[in-house]
């Protein structure tokens, strides 16, 4: 696993559930998982903090590849921020500010995932399973007001949550059942 772009599902999923839905940029409201013509698209990009490849913006040549691939060194851009703070305006972000955007973005969650050093991809879903859990009140307070609106979404968002529920208790969560509840679920809050 030399690639410093050879991400574990597992960071993926942390980044994914850490960025409360949203481009890490302050202020953006661009969602990190987008519905289009009904089908869930993938809509950021991985950034690094300390750039993956020499030619990258932030290069640290004293990081190891692994240290590049680091959950610790990621955070997440939709394109247009991606590009802005990468490309057109390198200079602007140094790593103490995107650090600072990670540690804001991430607070709270971020004890969860103190322990990360040794900790496994099994250990890490779990974790990311315990933080999707502890929305489940809030998705069912925006389920109450979505029924007033829309009986049929929210009879169709309860059946999603009854099923994650029950992977949950009785076997192995699909991620990407999750990632699609969670970015359904911001929606309407």
């Amino acid at each position: 696993m030399s690639d410093p772009r050879n991400y574990t599902v597992g960071t993926r999923a942390a980044l994914q559930t850490l960025s409360r839905g949203t481009c890490y940029f302050p202020k953006c409201v661009e969602p990190v998982v987008k519905l289009v013509e009904e089908v869930y698209s993938i809509n950021y990009v991985i950034a690094h903090i300390y750039a993956a490849y020499s030619n990258g913006p932030r290069y640290d040549g004293a990081m190891s590849d692994d240290e590049r691939r680091a959950f610790s060194n990621l955070l997440l851009l939709c394109k247009a921020h991606h590009d802005f703070v990468d490309r057109t305006h390198v200079d602007d972000y140094p790593p103490e500010t995107l650090l600072q955007w990670k540690a804001d973005r991430e607070a709270g969650g971020q004890d969860a995932l103190a322990g990360l050093t040794g900790l496994t991809e099994g250990g890490l879903r779990e974790i990311v399973i315990e933080a999707f859990s502890a929305r489940h009140d809030k998705i069912l307070e925006a389920l109450a007001r979505l029924e007033d609106k829309d009986a049929e979404a929210a009879q169709l968002m309860r059946e999603l949550l009854d099923e994650l529920d029950q992977l949950r208790a009785y076997g192995s969560i699909n991620l990407d059942a999750v990632e699609l509840l969670h970015a359904a679920s911001m929606s309407l809050v």
